[in-house]
């Protein structure tokens, strides 16, 4: 009787699929572990002092069974000389950034054709995304401390969090193990003031446990006026391992932030031939900045906990606090009329328990959480509390050796709202060189505090929209002519009913671009990606394109993306002088066609659709180097080349041409 409802598919899907592995699990009971196969493990023989404690690899990870094409690695991030995370997704396909050009900046990341309200973001799994806005800035990552970067798109990508219908991001953070003192040391330098630097320091301090700290820091000046930004950060971890594959980890994460917030080019000076000169041309907003105050605090629980090496587990609890002053006050030389102090007090609490699990040809992963989201102080949204629970899993099999095939399935709720979540893909490897894929799936958004609460003059709201629904669709096909060479293409369709829009309120205001949030009737985006990478002899090619095209309910085209956007390098690579120097040196460009875009409104962080004069085709190259030699890698980028004058986005001008150069060393002992 409970499976007869339509609203309890999804529960019915996850109940079923738990009963399931309950069985699974109970027949592989009935036969040893296969790491026991060979005789008794010879580490439960020997004295403590002589035990090696080691976790699984990358155990903070949302899915051990991830393809290689959804996980950047610690060192494909450093040889990208990217200057934050968010330039990184830039080379993907599928994915395109609307720059503000400036560090610290709340820069807009789409995929697909949804923006970053549908991009969640999770460290070691747990949420990151701030749940007033919805959002989380790349800019407050440390990339240096993460061993890896998982990014999954396409139909599979909501099961992994909250809001993840357009892509879940996933920080894998580093288990450090040093026997030796270990330590680490970045350093980059740039333009208008630009510079990062980062610190690692990790010490085995017994054979069960570690200690590790880091620091951060990213600043800069600013081309245009009110551009300052200044970040600090602080992290540190404790791991002890209560048994050989068994660890307790204690982390916290601390970051201070001071950005100005100029909203960009007033549109009509966008217009003029002063656009472009940062000390002629007008401003949306002189006066106005933020202050963040951000803890993260983790408490896991990760390995093995039933002995078997091939079963994964970790538990969370995660505490998250965001203290955001937000200011607009006449101190400044050219006063805006408007004065504002608000102070926003977010915090989230929770736990989150994820198992994963390989029987013969049977992979589950499988999880849930428990959530808390409370917003404390906000002139804009009142005091509120709201539980946030969901579950999830992925079962995986392979009825033949070379057919895989996957279900999955999430159920939450929030804000009174349900979300239900069912998909499938498949992967046929028809030979070692060449695969094709595909998958289908069906999924909610549910709204988020600003979508449904947030009050101010600029903010029009007749009623409570409801959650989005996205259908996807994918198929395509990954083609390795050799190690050295690798193809991939893909045709994707997503069709999003009820869509949460933020249009233009009040035209033509001056300070603060005024949002109209309601439920549109259908969205559909078709498109095309595709990304290349290619080694011959010492010549290294790499590209991504992306084609799409969108229409709303009526059929009419939406120009609010760009419909094509490409990236691509050719470079010098490999190894020189006895291999002592590992070399990558050349161009790295791409290529932006027209779009509409968004505005942004800095007091309450969102995106409205941009109702002045669109951005134009635009392209930009880069000279690239990096280099390791020895225990150091050196970046030296001459970004912009043929300093042409292009808006990222509206109205943020690019970056004019200037050189970023820097180091990062690496110390043992």
């Amino acid at each position: 009787m409970f499976c007869r409802t339509t609203d309890s598919n999804g529960i019915c899907f996850l109940v079923a699929l738990l009963l399931a592995l309950s069985q699974v699990r109970a027949a592989g009971q009935e036969r040893p572990d296969s790491a026991h196969s060979v005789g008794p493990d010879s580490a439960l023989t020997v004295a403590d002092s002589l035990r090696i404690y080691t976790l699984p690899t990358a155990s903070g990870s949302i899915d051990r069974g991830l393809p290689d094409r959804w996980k950047l690695t610690s060192e494909s991030l450093r040889w990208s000389a990217q200057r934050w995370i968010g330039g990184v997704f830039q080379l993907l396909p599928g994915f395109g950034l609307l720059d503000q050009s400036s560090e610290g900046q709340y820069s807009e990341l789409y995929v697909r054709g949804v923006d970053w309200r549908s991009i969640g973001f999770v460290l070691n799994g747990r949420t990151l995304n701030d749940p007033m806005s919805g959002t989380f800035n790349a800019y407050h990552a440390h990339p240096q401390d993460y061993q890896r970067i998982e990014i999954v798109t396409g139909p599979r990508s909501f099961v992994y969090g909250l809001n993840t219908a357009g892509a879940a991001v996933n920080l894998v953070a580093r288990d450090y193990s040093s026997n030796k003192p270990y330590s680490s040391i970045l350093y980059w330098e740039g333009p208008d003031g630009f510079a990062r630097s980062d610190g690692i320091f990790s010490q085995n301090i017994s054979r069960r446990a570690n200690i590790s700290a880091g620091f951060q820091h990213l600043g800069t000046d600013g081309r245009y006026p009110n551009s300052l930004h200044d970040q600090w950060g602080v992290r540190g971890k404790v791991r002890y391992f209560l048994a050989d594959r068994l660890a307790l980890i204690l982390s916290e994460n601390y970051l201070s932030t001071r950005t100005d917030l100029n909203g960009g080019i007033a549109p009509a000076a966008a217009a003029s031939a002063l656009a472009f000169q940062p000390l002629r041309t007008t401003m949306v907003n002189t006066d106005s900045y933020e202050k963040l105050d951000r803890h993260d605090l983790d408490l896991s629980l990760a390995g093995a906990l039933s002995g078997d090496s091939t079963v994964i587990s970790r538990l969370t609890l995660y505490y998250s606090n965001l203290f955001r002053q937000y200011r607009d006050e006449e101190n400044r030389v050219s006063p805006n009329g408007v004065f504002i102090q608000s102070d926003h007090r977010t915090s989230w609490f929770g736990v989150r328990f994820a198992h994963s699990l390989s029987l013969r040809t049977l992979e589950i992963n499988a999880g849930v959480t428990a959530e808390e989201f409370r917003v404390g102080n906000s002139p804009n949204i009142e005091p509120r509390s709201e539980f946030h629970p969901s579950l999830w899993a992925i079962a995986e099999t392979r009825i033949v050796p070379h057919l895989r095939l996957a279900a999955f399935g999430r159920v939450e709720r929030l804000f009174g709202n349900t979300g239900k979540g069912l998909g499938a893909d498949a992967v046929l490897e028809i030979s070692p060189l060449l695969s094709f894929f595909g998958g289908l799936s069906r999924s909610d958004r549910l709204p988020n505090m600003f979508e449904l609460f947030w009050s101010d003059s600029t903010v029009y709201r007749p009623y409570l929209p409801g959650p989005e629904r996205h259908t996807q669709a994918e198929g395509g096909a990954e083609l390795h002519l050799s190690p050295r060479v690798t193809l991939r293409g893909t045709i994707f369709h997503r069709i999003v009913e009820k869509p949460i829009l933020l249009l233009p309120f009040q035209p033509g205001r001056f300070v603060f671009p005024g949002i109209s949030i309601s439920s549109g009737d259908r969205i559909t985006t078709s498109g095309f990606e595709a990304g290349a990478s290619a080694t011959i002899w010492y010549i290294l090619l790499d590209g991504a394109v992306t084609y799409s095209i969108q229409n709303d309910g009526s059929g009419n085209r939406v120009s609010r993306f760009p419909t094509w956007n490409a990236s691509g390098g050719l470079f010098l690579r490999g190894k020189f002088f006895t291999e002592h120097l590992d070399l990558k040196a050349g161009f790295r460009g791409k290529v932006i066609s027209s779009f509409q875009g968004d505005r942004f409104n800095a007091e309450a962080l969102a995106y409205v659709l941009n109702d002045g004069k669109e951005v134009r085709t635009s392209s930009t190259t880069d000279f690239v180097l990096a280099a390791r030699i020895g225990d150091a890698d050196i970046h030296f980028v001459w970004e912009n080349l043929t300093n042409v004058d292009i808006f990222s986005a509206p109205y943020f001008a690019a970056p004019d041409r200037g050189i970023r150069f820097g180091i990062v060393w690496e110390f043992q002992n």
